[in-house]
């Protein structure tokens, strides 16, 4: 694996509730190391999360690229993780998008 073919970002989130990640933190943060030609997600990590709930992730996105499957990633989120930080992780994750997707687009020729 050469570190030159992968890119590396970090999407994060920051909602006023109170939920016990905002109480701790200001943020919940989501670092996903991909490969910059397919959009493989190699490792997921979150800061400011229990570790069996970044590991939780981690499971759903690893193996996925996030430039063709950001959407079901979305869902498998929405749909298998009940804990009370969903709408955090959800956030942190289209913030993390949000950053490649403008990358690639200043990227791509005209």
């Amino acid at each position: 694996m050469e570190s030159e073919q992968y890119d590396f970002v970090i999407g994060a989130a920051r909602i006023k509730s109170l939920n016990p990640i905002t109480r701790t933190y200001r943020a919940l943060l989501i670092c996903i190391s991909f490969s910059h030609v397919t959009g493989m997600i190699l490792d997921v990590q979150m800061d400011g999360i229990c570790g069996l709930t970044s590991r939780f992730i981690q499971d759903i996105m690893v193996g996925h690229s996030i430039y063709t499957e950001y959407e079901n990633i979305l869902k498998q989120i929405e749909y298998r993780y009940c804990g009370g930080s969903k709408i955090m992780i959800a956030i942190a994750v289209k913030d993390a998008y949000n950053k490649i997707k403008s990358r690639r687009q200043k990227m791509s020729p005209m």
